[in-house]
């Protein structure tokens, strides 16, 4: 029985991550076998081996199941009490559609998904991953440093190569180059890193002109 006095007890834990994640296994492991019952729920399962049936209404608040088909298991949305957002990648669909219904199906998964996330938002996550991303703005990270009194070295954020110049003569000409998000040209094959530099004329990294075409770039 999950139910008391008429109410979905909530003794569900959820893993969401995917298939192959030894840690994830070892910590399912010792969950079950301190007796708690968890269902894992892997992004390569999504949309292709899970069946998603959410209802909700004007008197009927949001509920439903999710079956997963590859290992058998599903669990109800009410019965989640707590979700760690372990390490889930990226979806798997069907091949061959055309350009627009292949963005048509992901787009619908996404809001699918997304929304299942936050209507679950009163669960105690570890983390949410609106929390997650929304702590990935490096600009943000920097402002809430700063603010909670952290020490943070001198920045300057611009697509300016002339404030570039003048930061780095600031600086006493030693300056680390920083990209906001990600660091690898995949077309090229190559990272755009390069930790300490000095620089002639003009203004470049590897080749990678900073300049108001190109883009935003973090400085330190």
């Amino acid at each position: 029985m999950h139910t008391k006095k008429g109410f979905m007890v909530r003794d569900q834990i959820l893993i969401v991550t995917q298939k192959f994640d030894p840690h994830a296994d070892y910590i399912i492991q010792m969950l079950n076998e301190a007796g708690h019952e968890v269902t894992r729920l892997n992004s390569d399962d999504i949309p292709l081996s899970t069946v998603f049936n959410l209802r909700v209404g004007s008197s009927d608040p949001l509920h439903g199941t999710i079956a997963i088909t590859t290992n058998k298991r599903g669990f109800d949305i009410e019965r989640v009490r707590s979700i760690w957002w372990r390490k889930p990648d990226q979806f798997s669909y069907i091949e061959g559609l055309t350009e627009d219904e292949d963005h048509f199906m992901k787009t619908e998964v996404n809001h699918m998904v997304q929304g299942l996330w936050e209507s679950l938002s009163d669960c105690y996550w570890m983390s949410h991953p609106h929390h997650i991303r929304r702590a990935g703005w490096k600009v943000e990270q920097l402002e809430r440093a700063q603010r909670m009194g952290f020490e943070i070295p001198r920045s300057i954020v611009t697509n300016d190569p002339e404030a570039v110049r003048g930061f780095y003569e600031e600086c006493h000409q030693r300056i680390v180059y920083k990209t906001l998000y990600g660091s690898f040209l995949a077309s090229k094959n190559r990272n755009v890193h390069d930790p300490l530099y000095s620089y002639k004329q003009p203004l470049q990294l590897g080749g990678f002109c900073i300049s108001p075409r190109k883009g935003i770039f973090e400085i330190i």
